[in-house]
């Protein structure tokens, strides 16, 4: 048995809508919508993101047990990166833990310890450096946040996100 529905169901079925549903918004599309009227609301969460770097210690007291931990993989990865053993990289790894036995660079994922290599060969190694990167990930985090409920929200409500996310 062949059961066609009648016509006026159709009307009502959303299979049967005619009309065209607006389209999801493409990435240039939601690239577009962050624009310069955006930068204030950087340039204060940047300020934010200051605020909590100036408040933070950068005397070699870290907050929490894993910071200098965190910071340690990445004077290893500059040291790595500037002393390129290749020949006997296991060796220079092993000899590294014997002199730094905090080193975790296997327990950790590498990209933080890797940028914040780059920031010390920029800046030099040091307390200030270390909690600088984290700082400037944050402030890159925290932009994220904005942007991301920039899709949904007004840009009132998207800076309200952002701080809360940085508040966190």
């Amino acid at each position: 048995l062949l059961i066609l529905p009648n016509e006026r169901a159709h009307a009502f079925h959303p299979m049967y809508k005619t009309e065209k549903m607006a389209a999801a918004p493409t990435a240039t599309e939601a690239a577009r919508r962050v624009q310069w009227i955006d930068i204030p609301a950087l340039c204060l969460l940047a300020v934010a993101i200051a605020i909590l770097f100036v408040s933070s210690p950068h005397e070699g007291d870290f907050w929490w047990s894993d910071a200098p931990r965190h910071a340690i993989d990445g004077v290893f990865y500059y040291d790595l990166l500037r002393d390129l053993p290749i020949l006997r990289l296991k060796q220079y790894a092993m000899d590294y833990y014997l002199q730094y036995p905090a080193l975790t660079a296997l327990f950790y994922p590498p990209l933080f310890p890797l940028v914040e290599a780059a920031f010390f060969a920029m800046f030099g190694v040091s307390h200030t450096t270390a909690q600088l990167t984290v700082a400037v990930l944050y402030l890159w985090a925290v932009w994220g946040a904005y942007v991301l409920s920039r899709r949904w929200l007004s840009r009132t409500l998207s800076f309200s996100v952002a701080l809360l996310f940085a508040g966190m």
